[in-house]
């Protein structure tokens, strides 16, 4: 193994801009800094974080919500796995702590919904703008605070006028809930990430990467601000 001590500024994945082991969206929860410094390290082989290189995602996911409880980690955040229909998310959707909702061409427009305790903790626009109620001007709305069991089938609904059906074309779902079951979406993830603090100023960031169902390697940075 080497490591690699990094004293330049970074370009940090979005992932990093959560200040704990919480789950991440577009709305960080404190001023994004740039590391002072940043020690970088990979292993191919062997254990770590309660987990083994070689294992079936599944398996993996099994012995690191046992690693995971014992140190009070709560979420994934996972590579986004793109679908086009709401039904292909149904099953897992309650499961998951961000919904995100955009075009195919990938335009500026998009929307994030993140969700805490069962309910609608923010709606947020793609320009920064956060709002209480979503769409405007329609009958049906998703709401903050509304229930998380209520949230799917209005967006059902939402989904079926023709002036919101282009943001339900690039679906994704984030922040993955370790109490949860293993399921479809976080198996076809090609990365799982989470970051926790070590002591004030100093962060661990570590991706499980994964290849043909596999965990490939595991990734670490220890970050220092």
């Amino acid at each position: 193994m080497k490591l690699h001590s990094i004293l330049a500024p970074i370009l940090l994945v979005s992932v990093l801009s959560s200040c704990k082991d919480d789950p991440i969206n577009l709305e960080p929860c404190c001023d994004v800094e740039t590391p002072i410094e940043v020690v970088k390290d990979s292993i191919f082989t062997g254990s770590k974080f309660g987990v083994t290189i070689g294992e079936s995602s599944e398996k993996v996911y099994a012995d690191f919500q046992t690693y995971a409880n014992a140190n009070a980690h709560t979420h994934l955040n996972i590579t986004k796995q793109s679908y086009s229909s709401l039904s292909q998310i149904k099953s897992a959707f309650s499961d998951y702590d961000a919904l995100h909702l955009g075009t195919l061409d990938g335009n500026a427009e998009a929307l994030q919904i993140s969700f805490k305790e069962d309910k609608v903790a923010s709606i947020q626009l793609s320009n920064g703008q956060k709002v209480n109620a979503w769409p405007n001007g329609f009958t049906t709305t998703v709401e903050v605070n509304d229930p998380v069991a209520t949230v799917y089938e209005k967006l059902e609904t939402i989904s079926n006028r023709v002036n919101f059906a282009h943001l339900f074309r690039n679906i994704s779902l984030d922040a993955k809930q370790l109490s949860s079951s293993y399921d479809e979406i976080i198996a076809n993830a090609a990365t799982w990430t989470f970051r926790y603090a070590l002591q004030e100023d100093e962060f661990e960031l570590v991706q499980f990467r994964f290849e043909d169902g596999k965990l490939a390697s595991i990734y670490n940075e220890i970050q220092r601000y």
